[in-house]
């Protein structure tokens, strides 16, 4: 049975800074969204699941588990790729802002969203009373005139996740956690592997002997923000400005120890676009993006150093053979978008180009820590195997690690008509 909780919400607005003027469309970074309807059912993710936020398929991870999220998209623009929306995926983003309304007078909104253990219903597996947990989201907005510069837009959002992780992990019996080797230095190293497990004793042999529900404290930290700056430098001309970033920061739960790795990651993103009215019928958009992805994942403090596996007998000993990783990726994108209106504006022509250049550095390999697989073999089961120091076999990457990869994107042209 899922546990179940409460969300308690609390939006504060804070009310015009002067004449009372309609509030203006709220600028976005992000791809547009066309009028469509969505026929969708979600579920919040059980976080003793890790997802490691780097080459991964989310929404296509998310279909597997719920389903489909059906959309119907009435107008899909053709700068905008909106390849598989109809299954729920997001339509690619946009190489222009799109313009933002006018605002004389200065506006703001400010907004608080708590989450609290203290309503949720112990999940079917779960062994003892709910831990404590909570979720903390806030932010504000603000946007408002400067005169002859423009419009100014800024926002900022932090959201803060402290508390308990439970979950189940295979745990070896009370009769494993010594070590069987002779050699003291083998000895060693297998009591800091057994050692790496809790030292609470399996809880559900309802399902499996070794099973133990238990318990890890995990903390999220996340900071976002943004400034736009629309300007008018001249008649029939608009300049938008744009700058956000995103930094997250997990101290990642473990029920054995070395389990997950922490994890920074950190994101800018930079844009610019001009709007350039030719005539009444024709405008030119041009745009430029730059996007900086910076990943770092690494062991946390406690791993035992390299991977190991207990032929699937018990938790095998992380974290994952890919980690650490140290990545940089830096994208830079032109474009631009020519739209004219005919036949007394029944239709509409657009068309474009853009371009993009990729870079990609760091250092990442799998198994640079090394690994131990410790299986069914010599007459003996993997856990036997363990406590003796008999590995199957042992893999490890050297060399040099360091890559660097550079590409350019093909050049993306596209033209459209309409009524």
């Amino acid at each position: 049975m899922p546990s179940y909780a409460l969300s308690l919400g609390l939006a504060m607005a804070v009310a015009a800074w002067g004449q009372q003027t309609p509030p203006p469309a709220r600028p976005q970074a992000s791809a547009p969204k066309p009028s469509r309807g969505r026929l969708d059912g979600a579920a919040q993710r059980n976080e003793n699941v890790p997802l490691y936020q780097i080459d991964n398929n989310v929404v296509k991870e998310m279909n597997i588990r719920l389903g489909n999220s059906a959309t119907i998209v009435t107008e899909a623009s053709v700068e905008t790729n909106y390849f598989a929306s109809e299954l729920g995926r997001p339509p690619g983003e946009p190489f222009v802002l799109r313009p933002s309304g006018a605002q004389a007078r200065w506006r703001g909104e400010l907004f608080e969203w708590h989450q609290n253990s203290v309503f949720n219903a112990r999940s079917f597996f779960q062994a003892g009373p709910v831990q404590p947990s909570r979720r903390n989201y806030y932010g504000g907005r603000a946007t408002g005139g400067l005169g002859r510069l423009g419009v100014l837009t800024a926002n900022a959002a932090q959201r803060k996740i402290r508390g308990m992780v439970n979950g189940n992990v295979l745990v070896p019996l009370e009769p494993e956690r010594t070590p069987l080797a002779r050699d003291a230095t083998v000895r060693a190293l297998v009591e800091r592997f057994l050692g790496a497990y809790p030292s609470s004793l399996p809880n559900r042999p309802d399902f499996d002997p070794r099973a133990l529900n238990t318990n890890s404290p995990q903390n999220i930290d996340e900071v976002e923000g943004s400034l736009r700056l629309d300007h008018e430098p001249g008649a029939g001309r608009k300049l938008s400005l744009l700058h956000a970033l995103t930094r997250q920061r997990t101290q990642a739960f473990q029920f054995v120890a070395g389990q997950n790795p922490d994890s920074e990651i950190h994101t800018h993103r930079s844009q610019a676009t001009c709007r350039t009215v030719l005539s009444g019928q024709s405008e030119l958009v041009l745009g430029f993006v730059f996007l900086r992805t910076r990943s770092v994942f690494l062991p946390e403090p406690n791993a035992v150093g390299p991977r190991v596996r207990v032929g699937f007998q018990i938790e095998e000993l992380g974290p994952d053979s890919q980690f650490p990783i140290d990545r940089a990726q830096n994208s830079f994108r032109w474009g631009g978008v020519l739209t004219r209106q005919t036949a007394g504006g029944r239709h509409l022509i657009t068309a474009g180009a853009d371009l993009t250049r990729h870079q990609l550095n760091g250092i990442e390999t799998q198994n640079q820590r090394g690994y131990f697989s410790f299986t069914n073999n010599f007459g003996r089961s993997a856990i036997e195997n363990l406590r003796l120091g008999t590995p199957s076999f042992y893999e490890v990457t050297i060399g040099e690690l360091a890559r660097g990869f550079r590409n350019w994107g093909p050049t993306h042209s596209w033209a459209t008509g309409g009524e």
